[in-house]
């Protein structure tokens, strides 16, 4: 989009960049656009909601929901999300939510509640603990396989679950839930940064359910697509060295924050804009959220909520860069840092459509083979658009009109009319005549 400023011409973040260039070196075949999010997500996490950016409409937080999506094997994924993990355990491992935990228990870790195995821990495992209570809503996670996360939401026994992760996801100041297992139990100051890895097909079923775009909970995530695999190109792994730059800066950012101790909640500081910054924001905001939706009516309404937070993203991500430019006085978003949070923000939209549009064609393609299925089934009678309905109930009726159509422009099916009994003609839909061969 034009918001005034040329999108190429920043000078990126020094930190950003000599990570992705580690990553990228120790796992190439893992997508830049992978690497670059988890740099973005590790400064996320070591920020714990110490930092905030007040707005008219409310505070923002610079944490993050990523979710990669590529096939098995060849893209590295595990490799490339080990490569952030790694530091995060090094560096600051308190920050970081175990990866396997049932809901109960992982609310439980939120509400800094005492582990039910506390006095069977060693003491080093206590003095951990410790830690990770003095951060205990401000969390980072990584999860190998969030299809899982994804599963488990839907059974009935983690009811609320999703919702939770939303409020978390939101920064809420205060979290209640209420159980009869569990009791009462209380989440403040949340703060959860989550970046995880799947496969397009085991992610399919989620992410062309409607209501998880209505409800806002696709809209949050950086969707990342990896491109083709007819699209890259074989890269060998190299042995090189972690750059001390990487762990240092982090732990810097770290220690410049405000430190807490249980049961003290985090105190933020603001963040500011430099001369002229926000301007550029607002202009990019009003593109985004209003422009782009009046003008494109050919765009997918599924994708409306993902462009109406775009503009968050690009705030998330220039509060990231400047925390880590950061060495004293005011954090301060510069025209610099913005210009790669929006060029960031927008890859991130552009992976966004291209995973709404693979998903789509993805599925158009399987109901049209259902229907070439059930049209030579009855074959050469044909069968009637309610028919079609009734044959394949789960999917929803103007789907189906629009497969029929498409399959009738490609000559695979063509109408015919049938008479009935009461003289009335019906519409039927058989094989074209190639497709009898």
């Amino acid at each position: 989009p034009d918001i005034g400023i040329d999108l190429t011409s920043f000078e990126p973040c020094h930190w950003l960049k000599t990570y992705l260039d580690y990553a990228h070196a120790i796992s190439p075949m893992t997508p830049d656009i992978f690497h670059e999010s988890a740099g973005l997500w590790l400064a996320s996490t070591v920020i714990a909601r110490r930092l905030c950016l007040p707005m008219s409409f409310g505070n923002i937080y610079p944490n993050l929901f990523i979710i990669w999506l590529a096939p098995t094997t060849l893209y590295n994924k595990t490799t490339g999300l080990n490569i952030a993990r790694g530091i995060a355990q090094k560096s600051f491992p308190f920050l970081l939510a175990p990866q396997n935990s049932t809901p109960e228990s992982f609310l439980s870790d939120m509400a800094g509640r005492e582990p039910t195995n506390f006095e069977d821990m060693s003491d080093q495992e206590k003095i951990l603990w410790r830690q990770e209570r003095d951060f205990c809503s401000q969390k980072g996670l990584v999860l190998d396989e969030i299809s899982g996360l994804m599963a488990g939401a839907k059974r009935e026994y983690n009811a609320g679950l999703m919702e939770a992760f939303l409020r978390f996801y939101d920064c809420d100041p205060l979290y209640v839930r209420s159980t009869r297992s569990q009791g009462r139990v209380t989440v403040q100051n949340s703060y959860l940064s989550l970046i995880g890895a799947s496969t397009p097909a085991s992610m399919v079923d989620y992410l062309k359910d409607e209501h998880l775009w209505s409800m806002g909970w696709w809209p949050r995530f950086a969707i990342l697509l990896a491109v083709e695999a007819k699209d890259i190109q074989w890269q060998k792994s190299m042995s090189v060295p972690e750059p001390p730059e990487i762990p240092q800066t982090l732990l810097d950012i770290h220690h410049r924050l405000p430190i807490t101790k249980w049961p003290d909640p985090p105190v933020d500081l603001d963040i500011i804009f430099a001369d002229g910054v926000f301007d550029i924001w607002e202009g990019y905001n009003k593109i985004v959220r209003y422009d782009m939706l009046v003008g494109d009516n050919d765009l997918d309404e599924i994708l409306y909520g993902t462009y109406g937070r775009s503009q968050i993203q690009a705030l998330k991500v220039a509060a990231i860069l400047a925390a880590l430019d950061w060495k004293s006085g005011d954090v301060v978003i510069t025209m610099q840092h913005l210009t790669q949070a929006i060029s960031i923000a927008e890859k991130w939209r552009y992976s966004a459509h291209n995973t709404v549009n693979t998903i789509r064609a993805d599925d158009f393609s399987r109901i049209e083979k259902r229907i070439i299925r059930q049209c030579s089934i009855h074959h050469p009678r044909g069968m009637s658009i309610r028919e079609l309905y009734l044959q394949m109930h789960d999917k929803s009726p103007k789907d189906i009109e629009i497969a029929v159509d498409q399959l009738i422009r490609m000559n695979v099916l063509e109408s015919i009319q049938i008479t009935g009994k009461g003289g009335r003609p019906t519409t039927r839909f058989k094989l074209a005549a190639y497709g009898e061969a």
